[in-house]
This record gives C-alpha cells, structure tokens and sequence, in this order.
C-alpha cells in the first residue's frame, strides 16, 4: 500500500484541491484538530485569566464575518488554494487564521483593559474586539462582487421568519434557554446556515460539500429537510447544554464553538450566493 496516493492524498488532497468537498475521513480528522485546537485555546484563556463571557460570545460574530468574507475571495478566484495564500482561506487553514487572529484580538484587548483604563469594565474590551473584527472584516467584503441581492435577501428573510417563530415560543412556553441572547444568536447562526443551503441548493443549483448534509439532500431530494434538522438538533442541543454545564468558561467556549460551525458557514454561502460563485 503506498501511504501517501492511497490515503493522503486520496483523502486530503485531492479532495482540498480539487473542489471534492469533504469525506468521512477527512471530517473526521478536521474534527479532531478543531477539537484539539479548542481545548488548547480554553486553557491558554485560564492560565491568561481571560474570561469566556457571554458577550466574549457575541464579539466573536465578527471574527466569523471575517473568515467567511475572506473564504468568498478563495470561492470567486481572488485566491489560488494551491498557493500558501489561498490555502489560509479554506478548511482547516482558515481554522488557523480566524483562531490566531481571534487570540490576537482577545489578548489585546484583556491587556488594555488590565494594564491601562482605556476600558472601564470588561464588556467594553470584548466591545472592542468586535469592532476590530468589523474593522478588518470590511475591506474584504469590499473585494467581493456582489451580483445577487435577491438572493441574500431570500436567505434573510427566510431566517428572519424562522427566528420569529423561536421568539414567539421563547416567550409563550416560557422557556428560559429561549430567552438567552447567546442561544438566540446560535441558533440563528444555524439557522442562517440551513437556510442559506436550501436557497442555495434548491433554488440557484448549488451543492452541499459536508457528508451529512449532501446524504440527506441525496435521501431527499431537497435541503429544506436539512433546514429542519438543523433546527432540531441545535434547540436541543442548546437545552440540554445549559442544563449540564454548570461551569460558564467551558460553556461559553462551547458555544463559541457552535456559533463557528453554524454562523460561519451560513455566512460564507449567504455571500457566496450573493457574488454567484
């Protein structure tokens, strides 16, 4: 058996450079990373004392905002993946970019706040993290070339819609994990994310690259059904997250996690499906 045609190559490579999209193993291993990769990052935050917050969550939004824009570049050419440039821009790469980036900013901002008043209390630190993610996210959203505002406008609806319903059952059975800005705004991300594949893929030909996502279209023809899934799984999930952790750094990290995997690539397809690439 040679090793690196019959595996890596087959299973890595070629599917990386040759717009094959993901496959078991593949997927697996980039989980594995992802989750060694987190685990690493939640650690050095506690031996850094920097809190995983609730707003830490939200400033998080635009550190994703900025590795999605940046992978649409990849997406409509600006890029090569074969080049070092290009391959920061698509998995697992960008993982490295927004998670060194995303450190960067954190320890900046936990440094300014500890060592000088130029914040009066924490929020105002992770405040300025998010705004230097919009800041260095808005010159790539620049160099994309937005052709299809409909269809951007489909996909927001669509969640805007959907995200209605949650509020409206938040608040008529009363139940606490949908009242949570952290959980509202993960599942909008997934929410984005199904809803983003389902315009994309039923309306303007697109496909699904992950294994879960394309078997199900494959099973049902369309990706409303993977719309649905993602709304199940992720209210569930969020229940029974809050109800098990009791320990708000790790649960926050988790979530900071989740927010990746759903808002990420939601936004990456929503621009994507806005530039026809």
């Amino acid at each position: 058996m040679d090793f690196y045609n019959d595996f890596i190559k087959k299973f890595y490579i070629e599917p990386m450079f040759n717009y094959e999209g993901y496959n078991f193993v593949n997927t697996l291993t980039y989980g594995i990373i992802l989750f060694a990769c987190v685990y690493l990052i939640y650690k050095l935050f506690r031996k850094l004392k920097i809190e995983i917050n609730t707003d830490a969550v939200l400033s998080w939004t635009s550190l994703i905002l900025f590795g999605a824009s940046l992978r649409v570049l990849e997406d409509q050419g600006t890029f090569n993946r074969t080049d070092f440039l290009g391959f920061l821009t698509i998995s697992p790469g960008i993982w490295f970019v927004i998670g060194g980036v995303g450190i960067g900013l954190a320890f900046i901002s936990h440094l300014l706040y500890k060592k000088t008043k130029l914040f009066k209390s924490k929020k105002q630190a992770y405040y300025f993290l998010f705004i230097m993610g919009l800041v260095i996210s808005a010159p790539i959203l620049f160099m994309i070339q937005f052709k299809n505002i409909q269809g951007i406008l489909s996909v927001f609806g669509l969640t805007a819609f959907t995200m209605l319903f949650y509020l409206i059952a938040g608040k008529f059975f009363n139940l606490k994990f949908l009242k949570s800005k952290t959980n509202l705004l993960l599942i909008f991300g997934q929410i984005l994310d199904g809803c983003a594949t389902f315009v994309s893929v039923d309306y303007y030909n697109y496909s699904e690259q992950h294994v879960f996502g394309s078997g199900l279209i494959g099973l049902t023809g369309s990706a409303f059904w993977l719309m649905v899934v993602k709304a199940v799984y992720i209210t569930v999930l969020l229940y029974f997250l809050d109800k098990w952790f009791k320990e708000k750094n790790s649960l926050n990290m988790i979530k900071i996690v989740l927010l990746t995997l759903g808002m990420g690539p939601g936004l990456r397809d929503v621009l994507r499906l806005g530039a026809m690439v």
